[in-house]
């Protein structure tokens, strides 16, 4: 069972579309059953103007009926079951529950989801459904963790759309908190008897702004991504060692590109981490643009044997 966006925002299809970001996206029969369930539970009164043979096609129409926004579409399709769990939510005069938009920490837009690399995706898909195409329709000029005392933890994105300033909040404490070392140590395990060292060619300004970006990373931001201090000490101490053949020469005479060493896991980390920057301007995108060429071409050659 598939729910997609239209670009502009309007739900056009639940099965069968290939347009727009995917809003709910579940292979498993019963799963979809039982949110069918759910949603049935939250929006009792049937509205949809057409009548579905297949209950589970039916239960989904008319709850995307009921919303708003693509965005709450989204949202409460991949939350029903907690949602109905916990009672039905208050309803407003013309049947629909409140909006779950993310204009402030209240009704931050709830991720679900393992850890970041599954997470973030999500967010940025939910940022689709509401304003359009990212880096068309809209910007991120900065993103960050808040903590608002109720015991969540919460990411406000400050967005460039349209010409207008807009603020969205995600209740991410479920896959912040999952990024433990557990999962990390999991990962590692898995890999270690894969791993290799592996030399990368890179240019020395991307080079000196990949170290300065995972040097400034903060103990929040090691959450939020995954990493433990380790990782992230690890990582500095690969990069400051390509420039130790250069110690006491001026930038202009350390050559246009030199060689960094590390373990291809690590390189994957970086990898992942450089995907998930958002840039501040157009030369901060320049900039991880080439970054992930670079590192993506060598990793993807490393781990297929070339």
């Amino acid at each position: 069972m598939q729910v997609r966006s239209y670009k502009k925002g309007v739900i056009a299809t639940l099965v069968g579309s290939f347009l727009g970001p995917k809003l709910y996206d579940e292979t498993n029969v019963y799963k979809a059953a039982a949110t069918a369930m759910a949603l049935d539970t939250i929006y009792p009164d049937y509205q949809v103007p057409i009548r579905f043979k297949n209950p589970v096609l039916g239960a989904f129409a008319n709850a995307v009926w009921q919303c708003s926004t693509a965005a709450e579409v989204g949202v409460i399709l991949n939350t029903a079951e907690q949602k109905a769990d916990g009672g039905t939510p208050p309803r407003r005069s013309g049947g629909r529950p409140p909006s779950v938009d993310g204009a402030s920490p209240e009704p931050a837009i709830f991720i679900e989801a393992r850890n970041s690399l599954e997470g973030i995706p999500k967010e940025y898909a939910a940022l689709e459904a509401k304003f359009g195409k990212k880096d068309v329709d809209w910007k991120v000029v900065e993103r960050f963790l808040v903590e608002p005392g109720d015991g969540r933890v919460l990411e406000k994105f400050i967005l460039s759309a349209r010409g207008r300033r807009e603020v969205i909040h995600f209740d991410v404490s479920g896959f912040v908190r999952a990024n433990g070392l557990e999962e990390q140590a999991r990962l590692n395990r898995v890999t270690a008897k894969y791993d290799r060292s592996l030399k990368v060619l890179l240019p020395k300004d991307r080079a000196m702004y990949l170290l300065e970006i995972v040097l400034k990373l903060t103990d929040d931001q090691l959450e939020q991504i995954g990493w433990s201090v380790e990782v992230k000490n690890g990582l500095v101490g690969c990069l400051s060692d390509a420039l130790k053949p250069f110690h006491g020469k001026d930038y202009k005479d350390i050559p246009p590109s030199y060689q960094v060493e590390m373990m291809l896991s690590q390189w994957s980390n970086i990898y992942v981490f450089v995907r998930m920057c958002e840039p501040r301007d157009i030369e901060q995108e320049d900039e991880l643009e080439d970054l992930k060429a670079f590192i993506g071409g060598a990793v993807g050659k490393a781990k297929h044997g070339n």
